[in-house]
């Protein structure tokens, strides 16, 4: 005969099935044996920790960045030790199906990480702190949520075979009086809390849409490179020769197409025609892209072509000069 709480423990066990189904018959099994404080855990898992301490195994850490659309992501720098373990630790509360959800919709990608966005109030703050403007976000490995899933199916199991060992096993779909009585003196704790959280924090997969703009920009300057080198490679079959950079050859196709030079031939002044509407589109598409970046930006461009690294720095640092006390 069936038994639930051995149907339990092969569940936890298989790791085709999610953690979500798990802790949904975890939650029948705990509410008819009247478990409640095991029941109170699902129900967090699976609800998320709105107004609750997390649990350590939902404590990940990652490494802070920001994101440059010139540049991509750039560690961001802390002077302090004990600011850059903050940030870089974050306590996840959000419900275990969204992570899983995330988790699957993760498999395959190549960065192996996730990019998790801090809440508005973190963000804000380091936003100021850090003097450009650039979103920053916590880079998390797979690793570390794979922990929280692992840890959740473990304390189910662990949980179904101390039922079992105390001689809980629900035959059918139910469980006989008896053994809800010894359930009663079964406890399993599970409320592994340490203090502070951060506010809910949406997970989200690094994509190509997320550099989307800085890479379709470095591909058209790319082209407009190749271009310049095949108008100066042809026109050095004639004796001319242009200046290094995109400025010095509009430059000198401009003049070169006004005046006669008896040097070009007419297929080739031709095709010198083609190439300056060519390198037109091109310049016009990396405006639109630089358009786009500097928006991305909030006017503030210096931000995000400085070569400098990111850092954090507090605004009093700033007037005083010395570090926070």
């Amino acid at each position: 005969m069936a038994s639930l709480v051995r149907d339990l423990q092969r569940d936890a066990l298989n790791q085709s099935i999610s953690v979500v189904e798990l802790l949904q018959k975890s939650l029948v099994v705990a509410t008819k044996l009247k478990q409640d404080d095991f029941r109170a855990w699902v129900q967090l898992e699976l609800d998320g920790y709105k107004d609750t301490d997390v649990p350590s195994y939902r404590v990940v850490h990652g490494s802070p960045k920001v994101f440059n659309p010139y540049r991509g992501y750039q560690p961001l720098i802390f002077e302090d030790a004990k600011e850059a373990e903050l940030y870089s630790r974050m306590h996840f509360n959000m419900p275990i199906g969204e992570i899983e959800h995330s988790m699957d919709r993760g498999k395959g990608k190549s960065s192996g990480t996730f990019n998790v966005s801090y809440n508005a109030k973190v963000e804000g703050g380091l936003m100021k702190a850090i003097e450009f403007n650039l979103q920053p976000s916590l880079h998390v490995s797979t690793s570390q949520f794979q922990k929280i899933l692992d840890a959740g199916r473990k304390i189910v199991l662990e949980w179904a075979l101390k039922l079992e060992e105390n001689g809980v096993v629900g035959e059918g779909l139910g469980f006989s009086i008896e053994e809800k009585q010894k359930a009663q003196n079964i406890t399993y704790n599970v409320k592994n809390y340490i203090q502070g959280t951060f506010d809910k924090s949406p997970i989200q997969i690094e994509t190509e849409e997320s550099t989307q703009t800085q890479r379709i920009r470095s591909r058209v300057i790319a082209e407009r490179t190749a271009l310049l080198n095949q108008i100066r490679g042809l026109l050095g079959e004639y004796g001319i020769v242009f200046g290094q950079g995109p400025s010095q050859v509009r430059r000198g196709i401009a003049a070169l197409l006004t005046g006669e030079d008896p040097r070009l031939s007419a297929m080739a002044r031709e095709l010198v025609l083609g190439f300056q509407a060519e390198l037109r589109e091109l310049d016009e598409r990396i405006g639109h892209h630089d358009a786009r970046v500097k928006a991305t930006c909030a006017g503030d461009a210096r931000s995000c072509e400085g070569r400098g690294t990111p850092r954090y720095r507090p605004a009093h640092r700033h007037r005083t000069g010395g570090r926070r006390q």
